[in-house]
């Protein structure tokens, strides 16, 4: 391919039209599969895949900055010891479902009011570590029920367990 420096031939535009260049004519050394490719502000860059570690996601810095990989946050496969309070939900008047195998399995309005979808709720039949429930909860099992010897059931002020 021929370079030139001052005006093109006049057989050749000098224009580059949109959609006339794509990724393979953007020269970032170092591809390998999982790399990928973002505009730092100034020219075309990698984030590369051997800079991670696996389950790590790719992280938007905001405006501005260069995108990272980082933790996916609480709630990735394996979970997280962040030793603090966590919130699953959203902020708008939408419900909140829960799926696998692509099935809504169980469904929180937002109203609050949960919907398992199947049916009906299960739960173990023996309790083997100790439970405690906070004041003013009512709380319910499906029995018969067993408790192991020496684990505790604690029911907090004002609270009630029904088992049916």
């Amino acid at each position: 391919m021929a370079s030139y420096i001052g005006s093109a031939p006049p057989d050749r535009d000098p224009t580059v039209g949109i959609n006339a260049v794509d990724g393979t004519h953007i020269d970032v050394s170092g591809n390998a599969q999982g790399d990928l490719m973002y505009y730092n502000g100034t020219d075309w860059a990698l984030l590369t895949a051997a800079s991670s570690s696996s389950g790590e996601a790719v992280l938007s810095g905001g405006v501005g900055a260069n995108p990272s990989w980082g933790s996916a946050g609480d709630f990735k496969n394996g979970g997280d010891a962040g030793g603090a309070v966590r919130t699953l939900g959203n902020t708008d008047a939408f419900a909140l479902g829960l799926e696998t195998n692509n099935i809504d399995r169980l469904n929180i309005a937002s109203d609050g009011f949960a919907n398992h979808t199947l049916g009906m709720v299960g739960n173990a039949a023996n309790i083997a570590t100790d439970v405690t429930t906070a004041a003013n909860t009512n709380a319910s099992s499906a029995g018969p029920m067993t408790i192991d010897t020496g684990v505790t059931v604690e029911l907090g002020t004002n609270s009630t367990w029904t088992i049916v």
